[in-house]
C-alpha cells in the first residue's frame, strides 16, 4: 500500500508538469538512444593476402577495361578530331572499314579518303587529279546531283560539297556507332596508353581505405582517369558496412563544395536535405539493395546549404565471382544553361561504355554471389567458353579465326538491318 501511494504521488506530480516541446523530446530521445552495438554484429571483412591476389592476366584486364572505356569517352567528345588523328593518321582504318562493309558503305570511306588527299594537294596537282576522283565516285546514280558539272570549277565544288556531307555522316553517325561497338575495342587498345604502366591513382582514395587486393588495378586506374572527368563522380565500396565513398573526383568537390577528406569514408546520404524527394530516396534504396542501376532526378545540398537539382545515376559493378563490389554514382547538375537532354547524352555514354564486370581470376570470393550477378556471370562464362571452342575448331581445320568471326558478325548485322 505504501508503494502504491508513492507511485500515485509521482504520477500526480508528473501530471502537473507542462508537456515537453518537440525540441525537448528530440533531445530526450537522442540522449536515450544507444550509440554503440556489439562488435560481433559487424560483418566480417574480406580475406587478405594471397587469397585476394588475382592472376596477372585478370589484373591487366581490369586496367585495360577501364582505360578502353575512358578512351572511348574521350573520342566521343570530339569524334572528328580522333577519327582524323587517331584512326586515319595512324593507319588504323581496317577495323572501321570492316564495320562499314557490313553496312554496305565501304565506297563512302574510299571517297572520303580520296577527297581528303585531293584537298591536301596543291592547286595544280588537285586539278590534275580532279577528273579521276570525280569520274570514280560522283559520276554515278549515288552522286545526288541534279545536273552534271561541265567544268573543273563545278566539279571541284561538287567534290567539296559531297566531302563535307559525307564527313558529317561518316563521323557523326557511323564512327560514333563504331566507338560504341565492341568492334572498336582492338583499335582503341592499340592506340591508347599502355595499361600496364603503374600510376598514382590510389593516392586519391580514402586515406584509411584497405584497398582490396583483387581490385587494385581497377581502383587505381579508375580514380586516375576519372578524377578530372567533367561530371560529379563518386565510387562506393558495397562490401563495407554503410557503403562508404572511397573516391570522389574534382567534379564532386566543385559542385558540392566539399573537399575529398571531408566526405571520404561517409555515405553520400549526407547530401540530402529538406527538399530531397522521398520517392527519389526510396528508388535509390531499392536500387542499392537489389544491385540494379538507378536513374533519378534529385535535389541535394551543397556544403553551404544551397539546394541544387541533378540527374543522378547509380551503376552497379560486380566482379567475376558475382559479388556486388562497387557502386558508381554520377551526378549532372541541371541548370537553366544546360538542359537535361544534353546532360543525359553525356550520361548515356558513361552508362554504355563503363565496364560492369571486373575480372578477378582465381581470387577467392569476398562475399556470397549476388542474385542479380548469377545471370550476368553465367552469360559471360558461356560466351567465353563458346569463343574458345570456336577458335579451337577453326584452328583445327586451318581457318583464320579472326576473318571467320568477322564474316559471321557481318552476316548477323546484315540480317538485323
Amino acid at each position: 500500500r505504501a508503494v502504491e501511494e508513492d507511485e500515485n504521488s509521482e504520477l500526480a506530480q508528473l501530471r502537473k508538469k507542462p508537456a515537453l516541446t518537440q525540441s525537448q523530446l528530440r533531445g530526450l530521445v537522442s540522449a536515450l538512444v544507444d550509440r554503440t552495438f556489439p562488435s560481433h554484429l559487424q560483418p566480417a571483412g574480406w580475406p587478405t593476402g594471397k587469397l585476394m591476389e588475382p592472376s596477372d592476366d585478370a589484373s591487366l584486364e581490369q586496367a585495360r577495361a577501364v582505360q578502353v572505356a575512358f578512351t572511348k569517352l574521350d573520342w566521343l567528345e570530339l569524334p572528328e578530331k580522333h577519327f582524323r588523328e587517331s584512326v586515319v593518321a595512324r593507319d588504323e582504318l581496317r577495323p572501321f572499314e570492316t564495320f562499314l562493309k557490313a553496312r554496305n558503305l565501304e565506297t563512302t570511306l574510299k571517297f572520303w579518303m580520296a577527297a581528303s588527299k585531293l584537298m591536301a594537294m596543291s592547286e595544280l596537282a588537285r586539278m590534275a587529279k580532279l577528273d579521276e576522283a570525280y569520274k570514280e565516285f560522283l559520276e554515278t546514280s549515288h552522286s545526288g546531283l541534279d545536273a552534271a558539272p561541265v567544268d573543273n570549277k563545278m566539279k571541284l565544288e561538287a567534290v567539296v560539297t559531297a566531302f563535307k556531307r559525307i564527313t558529317r555522316e561518316l563521323v557523326d553517325v557511323h564512327f560514333v556507332d563504331f566507338i560504341y561497338s565492341e568492334k572498336s575495342d582492338a583499335t582503341v587498345t592499340r592506340l591508347m596508353e599502355d595499361p600496364t604502366e603503374m600510376d598514382e591513382g590510389a593516392a586519391l582514395l580514402w586515406k584509411t581505405y584497405p584497398v582490396p587486393g583483387d581490385c587494385t588495378r581497377f581502383i587505381s586506374k579508375f580514380t586516375l582517369l576519372f578524377d578530372k572527368y567533367p561530371a560529379c563522380i563518386c565510387l562506393s565500396d558495397m562490401t563495407m558496412p554503410g557503403s562508404p565513398m572511397i573516391f570522389v573526383n574534382q567534379g564532386f568537390s566543385a559542385i558540392t563544395g566539399y573537399r575529398p577528406h571531408e566526405v571520404l569514408g561517409k555515405s553520400c546520404r549526407f547530401l540530402q536535405g529538406q527538399l530531397t524527394d522521398p520517392e527519389a530516396v526510396a528508388a535509390i534504396m531499392r536500387s542499392l539493395r537489389a544491385g540494379t542501376d538507378c536513374h533519378v532526378k534529385i535535389a541535394n545540398y551543397t556544403k553551404g546549404g544551397t539546394p541544387f537539382k541533378s540527374l543522378l545515376t547509380l551503376l552497379a559493378i560486380f566482379d567475376s565471382n558475382g559479388v556486388y563490389r562497387f557502386c558508381m554514382g554520377i551526378q549532372f547538375p541541371i541548370t537553366e544553361q544546360v538542359t537535361i537532354r544534353r546532360r543525359f547524352m553525356r550520361l548515356s555514354r558513361l552508362v554504355c561504355l563503363l565496364p560492369r564486370m571486373l575480372e578477378v581470376g582465381s581470387a577467392k570470393p569476398v562475399a556470397p554471389m549476388h542474385p542479380r550477378a548469377l545471370r550476368l556471370v553465367s552469360e559471360d562464362k558461356e560466351a567465353q567458353d563458346a569463343k574458345v571452342k570456336k577458335a579451337a575448331m577453326l584452328a583445327a581445320i586451318g581457318a583464320d579465326a579472326e576473318d571467320e568471326a568477322d564474316g559471321e558478325e557481318e552476316e548477323e548485322e546484315e540480317s538485323e538491318e
